[in-house]
């Protein structure tokens, strides 16, 4: 009779313990989705369901355990998950925006050129002179040539590739959005910001283009989120 008694018994001991392991994997991978992806939902879902199959177990050693999921289940309510994808439509905007730039020149840094008074002399006595300095002057924008100015003075291919770089920043902003990834998503907009601030006119469409970055780069990236290792550690302790 004991060994038909223990026949019987063994299958629902082992379903149950079965369960427990199924429980514990719920729980690793909720903590899992949280840390690597930020995915409260699925957390949230997981803990529900882990929450409920101990439920049925009626077991008042894993009372405990289920306090602690609800602690958890609460504090994931909490969450305010950041808008990535809003962040991501408004990077492509940003980009788009790039174009609207004009780059520092000559005109922007508020300087002016004069005629010296011996060419101005010679322009009035003699005609051919006066020819030869009108086409130079034409080439002459600035009196005192400050070394502060000279990083304004681009060429075309440098010109090029500072727009590249720009483009190339926010692609790498966009990047980090994707992954989640603060560090180089704070790093790309400094670098945009900086790279802007040296070599572009501060007209209206370069304060519209800040006044965006600015509100990008202020947006809650990180979510703060709960550590569910202690669930982990009370179901070892089972």
């Amino acid at each position: 009779l004991k060994a038909q008694l223990n026949e019987q018994q063994e299958p629902s001991w082992m379903l149950q313990e079965w369960q427990l392991r199924e429980i514990r994997y719920w729980l690793n991978v909720a903590q899992e989705r949280l840390s690597a992806f930020q995915d409260v939902a699925t957390a949230q879902a997981l803990l529900a369901r882990a929450d409920e199959r101990l439920k049925v177990f009626q077991d008042p050693r894993h009372l405990k355990l289920r306090s602690l999921i609800n602690q958890a289940q609460h504090q994931l309510s909490q969450v305010v998950v950041p808008d990535y994808h809003g962040m991501w439509v408004r990077l492509g905007t940003l980009d788009q925006s790039i174009s609207s730039l004009k780059f520092l020149n000559y005109d922007h840094l508020n300087v002016t050129s004069t005629v010296p008074k011996k060419i101005v002399s010679a322009e009035a006595s003699d005609g051919a002179l006066a020819k030869v300095w009108v086409e130079i002057k034409s080439l002459i924008k600035i009196k005192d040539f400050q070394a502060s100015t000279l990083e304004h003075v681009l060429t075309q291919p440098q010109k090029a590739h500072l727009v590249f770089t720009l483009h190339l920043l926010v692609e790498e902003a966009r990047w980090a959005v994707l992954y989640q990834n603060p560090q180089v998503f704070r790093d790309s907009l400094s670098s945009l910001r900086r790279w802007i601030s040296t070599y572009w006119v501060q007209d209206e469409a370069y304060h519209q283009f800040m006044q965006t970055l600015d509100g990008i780069a202020s947006t809650t990236f990180e979510a703060t989120l709960p550590d569910l290792t202690n669930l982990l550690s009370e179901m070892d302790q089972k």
